[in-house]
């Protein structure tokens, strides 16, 4: 959790990712309704998927 707390636009994007878990990709951010399109841009080359 500490490292999406260091994602541009801090905890908040952090806490809506961990809550939404599990993703098998990170366009699951868009498709699941986690992030807007315009903060996903923002953070998408900061994520991955494990």
């Amino acid at each position: 959790m500490a490292d999406l707390n260091r994602l541009r636009g801090g905890g908040a994007i952090g806490r809506a990712i961990v809550a939404k878990r599990p993703y098998t990709s990170v366009e699951q951010l868009l498709s699941k309704r986690v992030l807007s399109r315009p903060v996903y841009e923002k953070i998408k080359d900061q994520v991955t998927v494990r």
